[in-house]
């Protein structure tokens, strides 16, 4: 935390700051506040999204002398962060995925405390201690109050504002992150519309680009309890949406079977041949991101990443039929 702190108080007006986040509620909430905290600073700010596994534009971010990457794992950027330090710029690095890497000691780093699960969302917020509401969103998006070192944080905000845990949860946290998937093809969009949100109780004007994307989730929904599959004893299905619903779905299952381990496929786009898969489950003795590390091992341009209770992968399809075989071979 020291050295956060010390990284962001050198901020000056004359420094060019980049926020690259990850591209769900969670990520774009600490990339809200990230801004909110250097637009103060200095009026040279842009930030980027950034999702595991994409290719980087590096020419949209030369200009920068200071890098900041929030919510994203280390191993799925260490290249971009190597890429930087050669151009001598200054790059803090603030994540709650499971370490994977040591990264390179120049590299400002503040990781989730080890065998903690606190978003990224909440490490952020508690360091400017302004947009609690954001702050808490964030962390219900990305299932923390799962993990009892969230309760206070998440439930100290829900008696102040004497506001009940499902409707903040179903209210708030799923139009948003309904929201972003709506603009997932473009993201500054639906972060300037969040930025500029005064409180959650301004929530209604998203609500009609949510509406859009629950009526596919429904549809969806109804597609998997038809079409899922048993492969062992995990629960598979392939995801086909014209909107990237493969997340906003294993939200609602886990939830609706919160004792299955359910993985989800989906390609990365219409063009793709890349697929990409989403894991969740409530059982204390299953590791997943092990799990997908034993079904992708030997697969090219493949990786994983995340928590013990949700996590994710990517891989070319054409390895999709020897996935599937390896998750029916899994002793969970």
């Amino acid at each position: 935390m020291k050295r956060v702190k010390q990284f962001l108080e050198n901020i000056h007006l004359n420094d060019s700051v980049l926020i690259i986040h990850h591209n769900d509620l969670d990520g774009i909430a600490s990339g809200i506040l990230l801004y909110n905290f250097c637009i103060k600073k200095t009026k040279k700010i842009k930030h980027l999204s950034f999702n595991h596994g994409d290719k980087f534009n590096f020419s949209k971010s030369k200009k920068f002398d200071k890098i900041i990457f929030v919510d994203l794992a280390d191993s799925s950027i260490i290249d971009i962060i190597k890429f930087y330090l050669k151009q001598k710029k200054e790059i803090l690095f603030i994540d709650h995925h499971q370490k994977n890497i040591n990264l390179p000691k120049e590299v400002f780093v503040y990781y989730n405390k080890k065998n903690k699960y606190t978003p990224c969302s909440r490490m952020v917020q508690e360091i400017f201690k302004e947009n609690y509401w954001l702050g808490v969103a964030g962390t219900v998006s990305d299932y923390g109050f799962k993990y009892k070192e969230n309760n206070s944080y998440i439930n100290s905000f829900l008696n102040k504002e004497r506001i009940e845990f499902n409707f903040f949860f179903k209210k708030i946290v799923f139009t948003l992150s309904n929201s972003i998937i709506y603009f997932n093809k473009d993201i500054n969009k639906i972060f300037k519309i969040i930025l500029r949100l005064k409180n959650y109780t301004e929530i209604d004007k998203l609500q009609n680009y949510s509406n859009k994307v629950e009526n596919e989730l429904q549809k969806l929904y109804e597609s998997y309890n038809k079409n899922q599959e048993e492969l062992g004893n995990i629960t598979y299905f392939f995801v086909k949406s014209k909107y990237p619903l493969k997340g906003a779905l294993i939200s609602k299952l886990s939830l609706e079977y919160p004792k299955k381990t359910i993985i989800l496929a989906e390609k990365k786009s219409f063009f793709s041949n890349i697929i990409k898969i989403s894991s969740r489950t409530g059982k204390e003795n299953i590791n997943l991101p092990d799990i997908l590390r034993e079904c992708i091992q030997g697969f090219e341009n493949s990786s994983f990443g995340g928590h013990k209770k949700a996590s994710g992968a990517h891989f070319p399809r054409k390895y999709l039929k020897e996935f599937k075989k390896r998750l029916s071979e899994v002793k969970v």
